[in-house]
Formats: C-alpha cells, structure tokens, sequence
C-alpha cells in the first residue's frame, strides 16, 4: 500500500491505496527439478551473527517489503563465502534462530518436528500455519518453541538432527542441506531431502492444484 492524499512528508498517511499484484513464481534456488514434483533444490546456509533483520516492535512479523531489503547485506556476504543464504538469529542476543532467508524454518529433531515460537519479530507465515496445521492432521505435533544456535549444534553432534526446512508461499518447502556457523559445517541428512519434507511438498503442491483432496477446508472453488 501507499499513502495517496495530495501531499509529501514523512508521516503516517491519512488515505491510502492498495495496490495487489499477482505473477507465477519463478524457482527461487537454482536446482529445482522442473516438473518432476521433486524438491532437489537445497540451502546452504551461513548462520548470522553480525546484521539483524528484525527486532519486536518493528514489522519483522509482517510480509513488508523491508524485511527483505533489511537481509540483503548478510545475504551478499553469505553467498561470498559460498552459501545460498542465512539463518538469522534474533536481533538482541544474538543466539535464537528466527528464520531463513525470507522464510520461516522448521527441524525435525529426534523424531519431534520444532519451529520457532513467533516473538513479533518472526513472519506469521502462511505456509507455516499451513504446515502446523497439516502436520497436526497426520498426528504429527508441532512444538513452538525459542530455539538457540547453539542447541542445535548440540543435537546435530549428537546425530539427532533428522531435516531442516524453511516454509514460504513461494518456495513451499526449501530443505536445508547444511549450515555454517563458526567455523562449523552442519550436513543435514548427507544434503538429501528428508521423508518428511517431500511429503509435506507434495501434499500442499498437490492440495493447490486440485490433485490431492483438501481434508483441511483451505480451498475454495470459483465458479
């Protein structure tokens, strides 16, 4: 949206317009078997420590067009060092993961599947309801939860890191391969995509182009 009285400053606008544009999204990692229903495509991520993205009070938990410009930087910077994004981490301490890239991300630990508890600085997304939601459907719980780097890090030494995936109305389902955080490299499932995330891939793409039934009421047909 943007403000549309006759007027210019630095204020909150008294009328606005709404303007909503739609277009097919294009693969966002390069990768992507076209076609195939596959999900091959997989993030290497570097873990942020020295930009933010967003804190709470702000609209980090808003789809607004600056918490993708706030990412750019980091994002530079980790495709320098060879890595496709960055797992951000909360803006104060500096420790609990919040997401990936401009996607909310979830893990399956140990056979418990974990996302990050939204703080107001962690997108309310869509896909992420969507997945909660499903997963609850095939008894499948969803803890959410604070979730620190360095907790990670513990599980995956212990071998109990099964899948990382982010979730975004584009992507769907983007499996993390590996992540980089300092000077340590996580592989995650030998970057293999996980039962779970193709699953959940397919269901949701199979659900939105009418190929799989909607047990969940998501749908709506236009006549």
């Amino acid at each position: 949206g943007a403000g549309s009285q006759g007027a210019r400053g630095a204020r909150d606008p008294p009328e606005r317009a709404l303007h909503c544009h739609s277009r097919v999204a294009r693969d966002l990692f390069e990768g992507r078997a076209r076609g195939t229903g596959r999900v091959v495509c997989l993030c290497w991520g570097s873990v942020q420590h020295t930009y933010v993205r967003a804190v709470r009070g702000g609209v980090g938990e808003a789809k607004t067009a600056g918490n993708y410009s706030s990412g750019y930087q980091a994002q530079a910077n980790a495709k320098k060092e060879g890595n496709a994004d960055v797992l951000w981490l909360d803006g104060v301490e500096k420790r609990f993961i919040e997401e990936v890239g401009s996607m909310n991300i979830f893990f399956k630990i140990d056979g418990e599947v974990f996302t990050p508890e939204l703080n107001g600085s962690i997108l309310k997304g869509i896909t992420r309801m969507s997945i909660i939601e499903l997963l609850g459907s095939w008894g499948i719980p969803v803890t959410e939860k604070r979730m620190a780097i360095d907790e990670l890090y513990e599980a995956y030494q212990a071998g109990k890191v099964e899948e990382v995936f982010g979730t975004g109305t584009a992507a769907v389902i983007s499996p993390v391969g590996e992540l980089n955080w300092q000077g340590q490299k996580m592989i995650i499932n030998n970057h293999e995509i996980g039962e779970l995330s193709q699953k959940l891939y397919d269901t949701i793409t199979g659900i939105q182009t009418g190929k799989v039934e909607d047990t969940l009421g998501w749908t709506v047909e236009i006549k």
